[in-house]
């Protein structure tokens, strides 16, 4: 086995665990956050609690605020891959999938910016 394979066997483990664990996260705390509002409001909430609300609210450990962190978990989950692909990959001298990889990156967070203010 070459090094270029064992590089990217590497990459594909830890991509693979990264994305295991923020989906285990993610589905830990939706759990956990749905149990919290069935225990103490008897119903989920229709609505995500507001990013500026989020911190006092999961200081409270209010049920409906732990939800939604694992919502933003598991929406963030992708740009997390995408995020550890354009390091690894710079580090494994693929620049041009690592360059791939940061283009769709930076698409993303761009979407997210704009759609953010419009």
């Amino acid at each position: 086995m070459s090094s270029s394979d064992e590089s990217e066997r590497t990459i594909a483990l830890h991509l693979a665990r990264i994305q295991r664990i923020t989906l285990l996260l993610g589905l830990g705390l939706v759990l956990l956050g749905t149990g919290l509002e069935l225990a103490h409001r008897g119903h989920i909430g229709r609505s995500a609690v507001a990013l500026a609300e989020l911190p006092a609210r999961l200081g409270a450990f209010h049920g409906d605020a732990v939800l939604t962190t694992g919502l933003l978990v598991l929406l963030g989950a992708p740009a997390i891959g995408l995020a550890y692909l354009v390091v690894a990959l710079f580090r494994a001298k693929d620049r041009l999938h690592a360059l791939l990889a940061l283009i769709v990156l930076g698409i993303l967070a761009i979407s997210i910016v704009f759609k953010g203010i419009g």
